[in-house]
């Protein structure tokens, strides 16, 4: 029987455990009509000819699925029923104690046991949770197990329920749909109403949106943000305290904004309230390194090496050490960064940098040329547009034809510019989120 069974008018499904996204695209696209057969069905609308239209697109990628994808989706058919609050329990579903419940629950959200949350969830939860709350933890579970459109769809209901939850919608939003998290973002950050959490990740989404503008454009985004969140600091005492982890990252906004439009005295002074908050958050010590980085690059080097020494996945600190190993002739040191920053990227750009500095190592340590070249053309392939890699391959050759000459090489590597902080203290924005516990 087709899998499409399982969105037929009336039907229950059966609400087995979830795995890992697949990267299947007959999987991805059988889930995009899964959500939009649903919302159909939400609105009344489950016997229209649209949704007997998607259920017949159904059959073409169901095709293209495995019996485990199958059970997934299985799973996701029945969870999404509660957007038309409706909940289907499992087929196994026994009337757990209400202390059960809670307990089986508890375990599996601390170990990080996301499958096992979604079954719980299925045992009739609403007996221990509110609706919102259920559609809460189907979110934060689909979104952790590699599902993001199903994760967004059951946050939205959630905010939708308890706008308490919109914090997370807009996460969530970030990351799925910018543009639309852009728009939302932009007039949370003016409401008068919204929490401090959900202003701070607001004020990060709008600077993120700088990106690529006109400066002139920009300015007046980062001065929107500098007085969105200035306005948040001056009326604390009137409202609720705001959770530390909270307040670190409203000041770190509040730095990059006010970096961007040049204050650098009142930047370095927001910056060191938040680590005065949070002295140990890798996001704050990489936002003072790279506003430290122009006039005090010794004090910008020791906090972007507590960043990394904290765990930090942020680019900047390990170009920016590793751009002061190349600058010494640290080459040892310098090679354990370029293998770290190809473990933590997929940025061309910032693999490009890795492989070029590799090849310039390779040619100081004696490499056979061959390697060296093949490093500077993965690099070139990398970012086929930057002058100073070309120019160093090129200075590869020189050197070459000098050595098998008899002379003495003169040519200088080039190894500035690889440091764009307009374009980190964007990539900081981006990782400037509150910890979720912050916020729960």
């Amino acid at each position: 029987m087709p899998l499409s069974r399982h969105v037929a008018r009336g039907c229950r499904t059966k609400a087995n455990d979830m795995g890992r996204f697949s990267e299947n695209p007959d999987y991805r696209e059988y889930e995009r009509l899964l959500i939009e057969v649903h919302r159909l069905i939400a609105h009344g609308r489950g016997d229209s000819t649209d949704a007997d239209a998607l259920r017949e697109q159904l059959e073409v990628p169901a095709s293209g699925l495995n019996t485990d994808e199958i059970v997934r989706l299985d799973s996701l058919s029945a969870d999404l029923y509660m957007l038309q609050d409706k909940e289907v329990p499992a087929p196994n579903f026994q009337q757990w104690s209400t202390d059960r419940l809670r307990a089986e629950l508890k375990e599996a959200w601390e170990w990080n046991n996301w499958g096992m949350v979604l079954t719980v969830l299925r045992q009739n939860a609403a007996r221990i949770l509110t609706i919102a709350q259920i559609a809460y933890f189907r979110g934060r579970a689909y979104a952790e197990l590699g599902h993001p459109a199903p994760a967004l769809e059951f946050m939205r209901y959630a905010a939708r329920l308890n706008h308490s939850f919109h914090y997370f919608e807009l996460d969530l939003l970030r990351d799925s749909d910018p543009a639309q998290a852009i728009r939302i973002a932009q007039s949370d950050l003016e409401s008068p109403h919204e929490t401090v959490a959900v202003k701070s990740l607001a004020a990060g989404i709008v600077f993120q949106s700088t990106r690529g503008m006109p400066e002139s454009e920009s300015r007046v985004v980062y001065e929107r943000i500098v007085s969105a969140l200035r306005k948040v600091l001056g009326r604390e005492p009137k409202m609720e305290p705001i959770p530390l982890a909270v307040r670190a990252h409203v000041f770190i906004t509040l730095g990059l904004a006010l970096d961007a439009l040049g204050y650098s005295d009142q930047a370095m002074e927001a910056y060191d309230r938040a680590v005065q908050t949070e002295p140990n958050n890798d996001t704050v010590l990489v936002g003072r390194g790279i506003a430290n980085w122009s006039r005090n690059p010794i004090v910008a080097l020791a906090d972007f090496q507590r960043a990394i020494a904290v765990g930090t996945t942020a680019l900047i600190p390990h170009v920016a050490l590793g751009l002061e190993a190349m600058r010494a002739g640290r080459y040892h040191q310098a090679a354990g960064i370029i293998d770290r920053i190809r473990q933590i990227t997929t940025d061309p750009q910032a693999l490009a940098l890795a492989f070029e500095w590799a090849a310039i190592i390779a040619s100081e340590t004696g490499c056979p040329a061959d390697d060296v070249r093949e490093r500077f053309r993965i690099a070139t392939e990398l970012d086929p547009g930057n002058i100073r890699i070309q120019k160093n391959a090129e200075v590869f050759e020189t050197r070459l034809r000098m050595v098998g000459q008899g002379s003495v090489p003169f040519s200088r590597w080039s190894i500035e510019g690889a440091m764009d902080l307009n374009d980190a203290r964007t990539r900081i924005s981006e990782k400037n989120r509150a910890p979720l516990a912050a916020i729960n």
